[in-house]
Formats: structure tokens, sequence, C-alpha cells
């Protein structure tokens, strides 16, 4: 509340509106702007931390106590200026006001933030430059202009701040702390990347479905020479041998390019390529007539 005379009218009228509030049980006539304290034991504790508050040194403005005849539960409220007082920073749950007075609106957000509750805070103020400072220093989860402090709304966030909740506010909001958020990265296939692993396995050992391969179409090849050997030429037989190895190679390389193994194709086909050229090259050697192997008579 502002020092000086707007803080005093401010709290002669909010005193006033208070004379005029009717306590009584729920279904009296004319309807009751509050009832009782949950049991006659909270209200004495209300009362007694009333009472603290004001032999700490807070000045009172509207005095508490019994409401009439009315069961104990029954608290009158009350009006107390604590400015300068270091009051417990407690909640007491009791219709009593604690006044504040400050010398500017600096003054008042620290103030208000001076405590461990948050909750909820709000500004009576004609000055919207005044809500755009409060709205963003103000620590507190439910922050209103020129509306009561209380009340909620189911679309709404609701919660508070320090001893006041856990900053998690429901609503539309549940969903966000009910849940927790996953990373994902996704491939539309599987990938075999084992040749991009160093060190996974030796080169041969990767290779030995190539090898296989390899070895395979030459020992057909090595069989079909041996059959056409009596009738064949040595160019013959050499085209069979080159062209069964190569078949081998072939299917060797294509078998590690399916499996992902691109350095072992490679060196397939530059064997296939060594191989094949140094045998090309005896090709050239031999007379087209003579049998590659010599068979007795």
């Amino acid at each position: 509340m502002p020092e000086g005379p707007q803080g005093d009218a401010i709290v002669e009228a909010v005193n006033a509106m208070v004379e005029r509030l009717i306590l009584a049980p729920w279904n009296s006539t004319p309807e009751p702007y509050a009832g009782p304290l949950i049991s006659v034991k909270a209200a004495e504790a209300a009362l007694k931390a009333l009472q603290d508050r004001i032999d700490m040194g807070a000045k009172v403005i509207r005095a508490s106590g019994p409401v009439g005849n009315l069961p104990g539960a029954f608290v009158r409220p009350a009006i107390i200026d604590v400015t300068g007082v270091d009051v417990p920073d407690e909640e007491m749950f009791a219709p009593f006001l604690s006044v504040t007075r400050v010398a500017s609106f600096d003054a008042a957000i620290a103030e208000a933030n001076a405590t461990r509750y948050g909750l909820s805070a709000g500004l009576v103020s004609d000055d919207p430059a005044h809500w755009d400072r409060f709205i963003r220093r103000i620590r507190a989860g439910v922050v209103n202009f020129n509306r009561p402090t209380t009340g909620a709304a189911g679309d709404m966030p609701f919660g508070g701040l320090g001893a006041s909740g856990n900053h998690r506010p429901s609503a539309y909001y549940a969903a966000d702390y009910c849940a927790y958020p996953v990373a994902s990265f996704e491939a539309g296939a599987v990938k075999n990347i084992e040749s991009e692993i160093k060190g996974s396995e030796p080169l041969l050992v990767r290779m030995r479905f190539a090898l296989l391969m390899t070895v395979s179409s030459v020992v057909v090849a090595t069989l079909l020479i041996a059959f056409y050997r009596l009738v064949g030429s040595g160019r013959a037989n050499i085209s069979i041998w080159c062209g069964m190895f190569g078949f081998g190679m072939v299917l060797g390389a294509l078998e590690c390019l399916r499996r992902g193994r691109r350095t072992e194709a490679a060196v397939l086909v530059a064997i296939a390529v060594v191989v094949i050229g140094s045998t090309l090259g005896a090709y050239q050697l031999i007379p087209s007539s003579q049998p590659i192997w010599i068979t007795p008579n």
C-alpha cells in the first residue's frame, strides 16, 4: 500500500467495506459473505497468530474476535498494519489482512516478493505501465490486474512458486508434467554399417564369403578344363578359367556391396583385374592349337 493520503484513503475504504460483511452459517438469510473456519481449534490458532503479530508491534486497524453468539469457529475479520515489523513469514488461514506501506512502486514489488510463498498476486492501478512492470517482476503463479487475487479457471494454469506449490500448474498444462519428453532418431530402412566399424573383424574374415565364391569358381573352372583338355586348346582353357574366376569375383563383389562392405568389394575387383590381366597376358603367348596340358600317349 502506498504511503501518504492516497494509501490512507484506501485503508479507510477497505475498513469500511469489512464493516458491511456478513459472517453467518451458510443457510442464513440474508446470504452471508463467509462462514466459519474449519474448526474451533483452527480459529484459536489463527487468533493466537494474530495476537503474536500485534505483540511484535503490528498496529491494529480492525480487531478480530468472536462473531456474536455464533460457535467459536466464527471469527471477525481483522486488519493490521505491519509496516516495519519483522513478522513471521507464515500463512494465517483466517480473514486477516496485513498491510505494509511503501514509498515507491519498486519497493512495493520488492516487499511482495519478500516471502517464501508465491501462489497469487494482484495489482490495483490505473497505470498500464505499472502493470507491464508488475507482471514481469512479481514472483507468483497467479497474477491479476484490477481483479481479486482469488479464483481459478479450468482452462488456465493454477499453481504457485516456493512454498505455495511446485511450479507445475494444472489445467491443460498438467499434460506437460504427467508425461516426459522423448528424443527419437529414425531411418526408413536397416543399414549395415559393419564395414564402417574399425576393428570389428579382420579383413580376411569379413571377405570369407567372397573368397569362398572365388575359390568355388576356380575349382569349377579347373574341372571344366580337365574335361575339355583333350579337345580344347590352351587358349580355350585359359578363357574358361578366366571366365569362371571373373564370375566368382563378380559374385563376391556384389555380395560385399549388398552387405555395405565397399572396401572388400574394391579389393575383390582389384584382385580380379590383376589376376585376369596377368592370365590374359599369357593367353597371347600360347598357340591356339597347343593344349594347356600334355596328355600322355
